[in-house]
């Protein structure tokens, strides 16, 4: 009988030993899956911020092949940005600001230069010239009233542009003509 006492209370451990070994692997295995829940998470997240690291590689690079740098006069650099079809206001355009104050007539004859730049304006197809961006940085510092100075009227503007159409294909036409106008008007 004692025997089977023994037989039987190790019958019952080994079963309490399996039942405890069974809860023990299905809280392991329970929280394995909580773990490889986590690790998908997180690959998913450097996944994520992966991609958002390339776009922003790809948007900086974007923004930097844009804005490209022009030298105007006498080691006086501007920064022209292609996508806003304007002059960006830095450091550049501040020192160029100060050069221009001082010399005006330089600026108003560089209206002739016809070297091309890698800039490029809405409405216009091909790259402004030296003495385009004269005349922008001239408008920009005395903003010019166009029909006092010059007698025509450009009032149509399109595709959000800010310069009026017709605008740089007179100038274009007539560098001379819009140089002498500035002068009078300018240099009183």
């Amino acid at each position: 009988m004692k025997k089977h006492r023994f037989l039987y209370i190790m019958v019952i451990l080994i079963s309490l030993s399996c039942s405890k070994q069974t809860q023990d692997t299905k809280l392991i295995d329970s929280l394995n899956n909580e773990y490889s829940k986590r690790i998908d998470l997180l690959y998913d997240t450097i996944d994520s911020l992966e991609y958002e690291n390339y776009k922003l590689e790809n948007f900086d690079y974007q923004v930097n092949r844009d804005v490209i740098l022009i030298e105007v006069i006498n080691d006086k650099y501007l920064n022209w940005d292609n996508c806003k079809y304007e002059i960006v206001k830095d450091k550049f355009w501040i020192e160029l600001k100060k050069d221009y104050l001082l010399n005006k007539v330089k600026y108003i004859e560089l209206i002739e230069d016809t070297n091309s730049t890698n800039a490029y304006i809405c409405g216009l197809r091909k790259n402004l010239v030296k003495g385009d961006i004269a005349f922008l940085i001239i408008d920009e510092v005395d903003n010019i009233p166009f029909f006092s100075v010059f007698h025509v009227q450009w009032d149509v503007f399109n595709n959000n542009c800010k310069y009026p159409d017709g605008l740089f294909s007179s100038l274009n036409k007539k560098r001379s003509f819009f140089k002498s106008k500035l002068l009078e008007y300018l240099i009183k």
